[in-house]
């Protein structure tokens, strides 16, 4: 294998031309579209491969794409390096053309800020919808200064706000693990009590935060680097997107609020369903 497959697989006209077919998020089969430019130009694509009875350049190159993280602790032995920066580029659109997409699902992640450490002092918010081409969009990022203490109906009414300006929210993840259920109590009966929200059947999922962030967060990598997860230029605070990009490890970086927020959202947009009113047409109008 070549010694840097970051610089071969994202800087290479060819591999580079070939990664930006395969994630085109306006093509609908963009993988066979992508693989069909790599056939049509495999003299001027190929690098040294051990192993060439089991791999070839296509199918390492999409194997790098899809999970760079996996693909050099597998097939290099190569640790993450400490310090690294994980995230290497982001994709933004402007909010006219995200808005333009056909949404399958949206939801709310709340990242609740912890009241005793000094990294965890943010609040992150990320409304995110998962359309109907398969990319996920987040069509507002926002960290806040919160005071979890002194400052809870702030919170609160500020969840209330983000229901009122997505009305396609269906589903709000706020992990469990700095007021133990009773922040999600309270937005409960507010939206029972709001004349503009309590006819939407919009679930809370309320859950302790027990996975390791590490291997969350490297779960979205790839789907970041390689613009699978799109950023509204307008909605998504400058200072959410820096923290992200300066994520370095749990233990390397100062915050990860709005990386672990965004990783909860890739997640479990996945898995959310979203059952949809029926609506019944007046008779007098078939005849």
């Amino acid at each position: 294998m070549v010694d840097d497959v970051d610089k071969l697989f994202n800087d290479d006209p060819y591999w580079s031309e070939f990664k930006k077919i395969y994630f085109d998020s306006k093509l609908k089969d963009a993988v066979a579209y992508a693989k069909e430019y790599y056939y049509q130009n495999q003299d001027k694509m190929q690098f040294p491969v051990l192993w060439a009875d089991k791999w070839d350049c296509l199918s390492l190159a999409i194997a790098y794409y899809e999970d760079s993280i996996s693909f050099k602790q597998e097939l290099q032995n190569d640790a993450s390096k400490i310090g690294e920066k994980w995230f290497k580029s982001n994709r933004t659109q402007p909010k006219e053309e995200i808005e333009s997409n056909n949404f399958k699902k949206t939801m709310l992640c709340v990242d609740c800020a912890s009241t005793d450490t000094r990294r965890s002092d943010y609040f992150a918010f990320v409304v995110g919808s998962l359309a109907d081409n398969d990319f996920k969009y987040v069509r507002k990022g926002e960290i806040l200064k919160i005071d979890a203490r002194t400052e809870f109906d702030r919170y609160v009414k500020h969840v209330l706000d983000l229901l009122k300006e997505f009305d396609d929210i269906t589903h709000i993840y706020i992990e469990k693990n700095t007021f133990n259920g009773v922040d999600a109590g309270r937005i409960e009966q507010e939206i029972r009590k709001d004349p503009e929200l309590s006819h939407r059947n919009i679930t809370i999922i309320n859950e302790m935060q027990r996975k390791n962030k590490n291997e969350k967060i490297s779960t979205i990598v790839d789907s970041v680097n390689n613009g699978r997860i799109i950023f509204c230029k307008e909605r998504v605070m400058p200072e959410a997107l820096e923290q992200l990009m300066d994520f370095s490890g749990q233990d390397t970086s100062l915050h990860d609020d709005f990386p672990d927020c965004l990783a909860e959202f890739s997640n479990r947009i996945e898995e959310v369903e979203v059952i949809h009113r029926l609506k019944f047409l007046d008779k007098n109008l078939l005849f």
